[in-house]
């Protein structure tokens, strides 16, 4: 879903702010979206108590919450391997999107920064168009680099579903070996917009291509069928340059995925099948262990050559979905521990952010309190001097350029970034630090 920042839109009356969409009967939804069939969502106003306390733009960077797939692809020699968990970590992207909650709609020139100092990872991103909306984002560390552009055209699918299409290319580039890892996005529908209880399912076919080699990974996101089957369920190969299966991937996106090592020779779908089967089994087991044990990310110390041939290993496993964020954040939005270092607002980071920063708009702020009246209110004042900042740039026949992202062609909707956030980001805490 998204919100109506267009010019010709206008606010629709929010329901009951003592009442989530969980609870009420969402009749002013389905009045709304009755008129909606087959328009873009973007244009669409949604009651503010249908969000969650997140920018796109920061969900954007919850993306990367398994960033420790991309260390261990960087740790290894293997190239093969390296695909592998770089298929892998495409995959984790979409483990935080169960949460059914819709963020807020970046405002135009929106920015929002991520560091964690303890592995030297860096993350930003940018509302670089409004209609349609596309955000940029870019993060480093010295395991490697990834960039993104992402785009969403979303549509409201009758009698009951959002059908949302997101484009824009994913990259990876490996710092070690420099391998360059390039994908495209799958389909996702959203289910019991109206009615039922929210669901998202993500499915079709992507491949992890390696630049400069027929080296991949090639994914399928099963659809869902009769009776939940093959909700969830992801699977896939990795080839070398020469065409040669040599890895299998097995799992679901939203609980854990297994890597096989294959014997020499053709992976048919029999064979596929029957490691799939195995995968399954090892991952049932692997949720009776984890009630025993503590979670914790898989260590990157472990052996890159210990695989045996045709025995399932664990590579990924989602384990921020048993650490909900305590209070409301995790009670009401589901939001995980990581979800929550997005939008912690320390004294340092108020002194020295931007305006921009996602994590001072006045709305998110007030909905993380759920203060929906003042939230409401907040987005629509918001939203307002947004079209009024169009409205002057019109007058003077004035383009919006984007701040710390450019467009990488005039025919292609792809943004590359400038390297300049860092620098200003440096000297406004040197700037603090002089004042203080």
């Amino acid at each position: 879903m998204a919100d109506n920042d267009s010019d010709s839109g206008s606010e629709v009356n929010e329901i009951d702010d003592q009442q989530t969409p969980k609870s009420e009967d969402r009749s002013s939804l389905l009045k709304l979206l009755t008129k909606a069939v087959g328009l873009d969502m973007t244009t669409i106003a949604i009651p503010v108590t249908y969000n969650e306390p997140l920018s796109f733009i920061q969900r954007m960077s919850e993306y990367l919450q398994y960033w420790d797939l991309i260390e261990k692809a960087n740790a290894t020699d293997d190239p093969e391997l390296r695909t592998l968990y770089v298929a892998a970590f495409a995959v984790s992207i979409f483990s935080c999107s169960e949460r059914t909650s819709k963020p807020f709609n970046p405002l135009l020139g929106e920015t929002f920064e991520y560091v964690d100092d303890s592995r030297d990872f860096k993350f930003i991103a940018e509302q670089v168009s409004h209609h349609p909306p596309i955000g940029a984002s870019h993060a480093s560390s010295p395991a490697g680099t990834f960039w993104q552009t992402q785009i969403v055209r979303t549509k409201f699918a009758a009698p009951n579903s959002l059908d949302c299409r997101p484009t824009g290319t994913f990259h990876v580039k490996l710092k070690d070996s420099g391998d360059h890892f390039t994908w495209e996005n799958v389909n996702t529908m959203v289910h019991n917009l109206i009615l039922g209880k929210l669901w998202v399912d993500h499915y079709g076919n992507i491949t992890i291509q390696h630049d400069g080699s027929k080296r991949r990974a090639e994914l399928t996101f099963k659809q869902c069928g009769w009776f939940s089957k093959g909700w969830h369920d992801v699977v896939g190969t990795v080839f070398d340059e020469n065409d040669n299966a040599r890895y299998s991937l097995s799992g679901k996106w939203n609980e854990s995925l297994y890597g096989t090592l294959l014997k020499s020779g053709a992976l048919n779908k029999k064979k596929q099948k029957a490691l799939v089967k195995q995968a399954k089994k090892a991952g049932k087991d692997n949720k009776k262990e984890k009630k025993k044990k503590s979670k914790g990310s898989p260590s990157l110390s472990e052996s890159f050559e210990d695989w045996e041939e045709e025995k399932p290993k664990l590579i990924w496993t989602h384990y921020y979905a048993t650490r909900l964020a305590p209070g409301l954040l995790g009670e009401k939005w589901g939001l995980t521990e990581y979800s929550a270092k997005l939008l912690e607002l320390t004294p340092e980071l108020k002194n020295t952010l931007p305006p921009t920063d996602s994590r001072l708009r006045s709305d998110r702020l007030a909905l993380e309190v759920w203060d929906t009246k003042k939230a409401a209110s907040e987005k629509h004042r918001l939203e307002e001097e947004q079209r009024e900042r169009k409205r002057q740039r019109e007058k003077v026949n004035g383009e919006y350029s984007a701040t710390y992202f450019k467009r990488v062609s005039p025919d292609k909707d792809e943004w590359e970034f400038l390297g300049t956030y860092w620098k200003e980001r440096e000297d406004r805490i040197k700037q603090h630090q002089k004042n203080h």
